[in-house]
């Protein structure tokens, strides 16, 4: 598991020394976040993109990041298309229509340069 800080801006060359001592309730484990991530792609987005590994965001609220990736039956995974984001309190799916639409349209470009496309 990790942890990502975002808006951390450090200058060329810097020593750091983070120690975090984080407490709360995760409700909704990484298998659960990417069991729900699968659903909601299958539903929404289409049958040829999968969940990849989840990856714990620590902010003022924890949530789950799961890659959105794009597969092929005959050559396996094609690489990531999107992020879809779970509380990971509640399992709320954090996904609006602009996320959908950019995560459709990245792996319709994706899989049309397949080398797999041009067959």
């Amino acid at each position: 598991m990790k942890a990502s800080f975002a808006g951390l801006e450090l200058p060329d060359p810097v020593t750091i020394d983070i120690n975090i001592r984080v407490s709360g309730e995760i409700v909704v484990g990484s298998l659960a976040a990417r069991q729900k991530v699968n659903r909601f792609v299958l539903s929404q987005i289409g049958n040829l993109c999968a969940a990849g590994d989840p990856e714990l965001l620590v902010a003022e609220r924890f949530r789950w990041r799961v890659p959105v990736l794009l597969t092929n039956p005959a050559s396996g995974e094609l690489g990531q298309v999107g992020e879809i984001t779970v509380d990971a309190q509640t399992g709320e799916i954090h996904a609006d229509e602009a996320t959908i639409t950019r995560i459709q349209q990245n792996a319709r470009s994706l899989a049309a340069s397949s080398p797999l496309a041009s067959n």
